[in-house]
């Protein structure tokens, strides 16, 4: 054993109750006249005064002694049956025992006889209970799936498994549910097998996540056992329910192992050795959990199945203990208990009594809910799907068609526009009873008009008729990034948020959307327009993105570097660094280029004053945006090489996008005073009638004149 120790930290004795004194002399030696002594071997029997002089001390108590001395950093582990594993643990002083009667008594749901077992132990000595190893199959054992199948019960014995006080351990195959029956005589399966995909999944969500925490269950300090009583003042016996704490950090654990449903009150512990004093003891729930006896006051906590989050008064768990309810094989861990104070306005206790028991997925955000519901109930009247769904066209047109009427309303835009302005104001007056300094309704709402009119301008866009090529490319570039409709839809949201500039900053907005949850009611009105969640959350982050980035990037390397500087857009690019180089998301890359050239072109033609400057601004971003996507076209998704491809395109880019200009502003320039000229020459090189005079000489206009007139009238 010492020489084994030597070269591993673990080992593991099979069948070690059998080399226990007490069974040694029974297999062996039995004592004369016993019941239980195996035949062929009562010719070499012993009275217990001689096999004690033959044998006089516990060869596990040498191995444990010499182990702790010759190789102190062992782990000594000892499958012990024929319930030897409390002499194991109390008197031999193994490490860690098996505890086949987790396995035994929890599979025949012998919850009385397991309670009491736990009770003895912790009445004996706590420490010993985390020394136990609790298993819910071996090789010497039918499977788990065999033993317990694959629904509730498995998982809630699981849940005990991984909660206890002692060493969890799964035997091999059991998470992936395997049937056959591994035995030490086997080299490699005898079947073939598929993995349970299901049951591994509902492990990752029930169990893995409790054994990230084995440091709040494992240790006994703080581990009280529960007597659950029914209404009727009788112990639920198939219950098991207990607590474990950590400094502040609690959890109360309960699972019916029963077919029947149980319920009842969780108050008083069963009584435990309290080694400070060497005496029995018993702790009340509130003093499990570590909570105070404060007026006012309410105790938070969150259920690991559901996710969901509860609140109970502190003076009623103290004084009335814990109410709960349990069908056949559930259970319930609850972790994250905290205690508040409740607010001057009881909004703690406004909800307490809203829920009566029921959980939410936040309590800190339902309590913000009622906060905040007239702010709520002002926005989602502005901004809602139908809203979204008036102001949203069908994309850019080369023609003057009419744009989307799913709605089949003949609605008037000067109603429509009436009915949106309303609504601003309303929420303009809630904002500033909220808090927010300097706000002009008025002014809101006429702002909210302005962007709405931006959004309609970019959806009815139409090419003028000499359009320049480069005037062209451009809206086909702007063309393909509003193909997608929800697209289209946030940038209508946008514009309502982005009104909200008319009181605050692009930065204000962004802590609003989170602060006050705007985010949410945003994906609410996006979801009725039939918008999938993982595009709601894209759209989000890019509101909140041009929100509090200017579009107008120019295409230098510092203003990039920025750019990519900023939290929120590389989180967004999942920016991650591997072996010293920073790499991007692609797809992101292009919904985000995408997005920020959509705001551009909506700020373009919301803003521009005459078309001539829209177009040649339209035409200069187009140049900006694509020299970003041809860098990443040479970038491999990586940053450093997508700023070095920027770096040279710089010069080029920019002469480009200035002679594009030039080029639609100057074709327009002499159109007009084309024009102008040809009047001019009109008028200038009409002749005058000759003066009569003596001279009989025929008056002739200049052959120059008459050269001018005829082709640039032509050319009129």
């Amino acid at each position: 054993i010492l020489h084994v120790a030597r070269l591993t930290p673990v080992i593991r004795f099979d069948a070690a109750m059998t080399l226990a004194k007490k069974h040694y002399q029974r297999l062996w030696f039995p004592t004369p006249g016993t019941k239980d002594a195996v035949p062929s071997r009562s010719e070499f029997g012993m009275t217990k005064a001689q096999f004690d002089a033959a044998m006089p001390e516990e060869f596990w108590r040498e191995v444990v002694d010499r182990v702790a001395v010759d190789a102190p950093d062992t782990l000594l582990l000892a499958e012990a049956f024929w319930l030897m594993e409390g002499y194991f643990v109390r008197t031999l002083g193994m490490h860690r025992v098996y505890n086949s009667a987790f396995m035994h008594m929890l599979r025949d749901e012998k919850n009385l006889e397991y309670r009491l077992v736990i009770k003895n132990t912790i009445e004996f000595d706590p420490e010993v209970l985390k020394r136990y190893v609790n298993f819910m199959n071996n090789p010497d054992e039918r499977t788990a799936v065999d033993q317990f199948g694959k629904g509730d019960k498995y998982f809630g014995v699981a849940t005990m498994m991984a909660t206890l006080p002692g060493l969890p351990m799964f035997g091999h195959g059991q998470i992936e549910g395997f049937t056959e029956r591994y035995g030490m005589e086997f080299k490699t399966a005898m079947l073939d097998e598929t993995p349970d995909q299901w049951l591994i999944e509902r492990h990752q969500r029930e169990i893995f996540p409790l054994l990230h925490k084995r440091y709040l269950f494992a240790g006994v300090e703080n581990f009280l056992l529960y007597d659950v009583y029914k209404p009727n003042g009788k112990v639920e016996e198939n219950v098991f329910a207990y607590s474990n704490r950590v400094g502040n950090e609690a959890a109360l654990i309960a699972y019916n192992n029963s077919y029947t449903e149980a319920r009842g009150k969780i108050k008083l512990s069963a009584a435990f050795l309290d080694k400070t004093k060497e005496e029995l003891a018993q702790r009340t729930l509130a003093q499990g959990l570590n909570l105070r006896a404060d007026e006012n006051s309410f105790v938070i906590f969150r259920d690991v199945t559901s996710s969901n989050e509860f609140i109970r008064s502190a003076r009623e768990m103290i004084d009335k203990g814990f109410d709960i309810s349990l069908g056949a094989y559930k259970y319930a861990v609850y972790l994250d208990f905290r205690q508040v104070t409740d607010t001057p306005e009881g909004a703690y206790a406004n909800l307490h009594e809203r829920l009566r028991g029921r959980g939410v997925p936040s309590i800190e955000q339902a309590v913000r809910d009622i906060q905040l519901a007239p702010l709520y109930a002002a926005f989602r009247d502005m901004v809602n799907g139908e809203s979204i769904k008036r102001y949203t066209g069908t994309g850019i047109r080369e023609t003057g068609k009419q744009g989307d009427a799913e709605t089949g309303k003949q609605e008037t835009e000067q109603t429509r526009n009436a009915e949106t302005r309303e609504k601003a104001i309303a929420f303009a007056e809630v904002a500033q009873e909220y808090g927010v300094e300097d706000v002009d309704a008025e002014a809101f709402a006429e702002r909210v008009e302005k962007n709405l009119d931006g959004v309609r301008q970019i959806n009815e866009y139409k090419l003028p008729k000499r359009a320049s090529k480069e005037l062209q490319m451009a809206t086909d570039n702007l063309k393909n990034c509003l193909t997608d409709d929800s697209t289209r839809d946030g940038l209508t949201a946008f514009a309502f948020l982005d009104a909200m500039q008319e009181f605050a900053t692009g930065a204000q907005i962004v802590a609003w959307i989170d602060e006050w949850q705007l985010g949410r009611m945003l994906g609410d009105a996006l979801r009725a327009r039939g918008i999938v969640d993982a595009r709601i959350w894209q759209l989000i982050q890019l509101i909140k993105i041009a929100l509090a980035q200017s579009t107008e990037i120019e295409n230098r390397k510092s203003k990039i570097k920025n750019l990519f500087d900023d939290a929120d857009i590389t989180t967004f690019l999942n920016v991650n660094e591997f072996d010293g180089v920073k790499w991007f998301n692609k797809e992101q890359f292009g919904a985000l280029l995408n997005w920020l050239q959509v705001i551009g072109a909506y700020k373009i033609l919301r803003d521009g004053k005459t078309t001539a400057k829209q177009n040649a601004a339209l035409t200069k971003q187009s140049a900006q945006w694509n020299a970003w996507r041809d860098a990443e076209a040479q970038s491999e998704y990586q940053v450093e090489k997508l700023l070095a491809a920027l770096k040279p395109a710089r010069a080029k880019k920019r002469i480009a996008a200035k002679n594009a200009v030039k080029k639609q502003t100057t074709k327009t320039v002499k159109t007009s005073k084309t024009n102008s000229a040809a009047k001019k020459t009109t008028l200038a090189l009409t002749p005058a009638l000759p003066k009569r005079t003596a001279s009989k000489k025929k008056t002739v206009a200049p052959k120059s004149a008459k050269k001018q007139n005829k082709p640039r009238n032509k050319k009129k």
